[in-house]
């Protein structure tokens, strides 16, 4: 039985504020940038689709990758917050989407393996209850990415948080399942240089 078509919404639309000067998609990583690595790890996986919400410095971001096989949707109102990007992807996706999984843009360790795990997660999950949410988990933390069912459209387009989804998630627990992976890569993402060289190291 074939798994549900589950969309990837990467966001890329953020500030990258704490890194000063730099943007941390535009980082290097091994042969390329820090999101295309991300983007190239979910193009190879069972991901119906990639959606990349851009928005801040769009066209140097968008100039510096490789497009073919993804399609872009840029939030205007991504200084809002993180559900604005979000809700931008969710908008964007193909009629035939089953699940969105929302992944972060710079989040380059996490392999088109580990998606796949978490994809037939929700394949399973979703044949007992269309209203399933698949949370990560590694070493007791929740990490990334967070998949949502399609049944949350209208939740996630009316959520006033701007920090993200979490609120749904709480709301809606008892349709959670969560996944145990087997590494850290789901916690492993870019918010300052030292977090940057920390994955240059654990990738040696």
């Amino acid at each position: 039985m074939s798994n549900p078509a589950v969309s990837a919404i990467v966001l890329a639309a953020g500030f990258s504020s704490r890194m000063g000067d730099e943007n941390k998609l535009l980082l290097p990583f091994g042969q390329h940038s820090v999101l295309q690595e991300t983007l190239s790890q979910l193009c190879a996986s069972n991901v119906a689709e990639v959606i990349l919400v851009s928005g801040f410095q769009s066209s140097t971001v968008l100039n510096s990758l490789d497009t073919s096989r993804i399609t872009i949707t840029s939030c205007k109102n991504y200084y809002e917050g993180m559900t604005r990007s979000i809700q931008q992807g969710v908008r964007a996706v193909a009629d035939t989407s089953e699940g969105y999984m929302i992944c972060l843009g710079d989040m380059p360790l996490i392999q088109k393996a580990e998606y796949n795990l978490l994809i037939e997660a929700f394949g399973k999950a979703y044949r007992n209850s269309p209203q399933t949410i698949i949370l990560a988990e590694s070493q007791g933390r929740r990490g990334q990415p967070v998949t949502f069912s399609t049944h949350y459209r209208e939740a996630i387009l009316n959520h006033q948080e701007m920090n993200g989804c979490k609120g749904i998630i709480e709301d809606n627990y008892g349709n959670v399942t969560t996944v145990e992976m087997a590494g850290d890569s789901i916690l492993c993402d870019i918010d300052t240089i030292a977090d940057y060289r920390n994955i240059l190291k654990s990738r040696r």
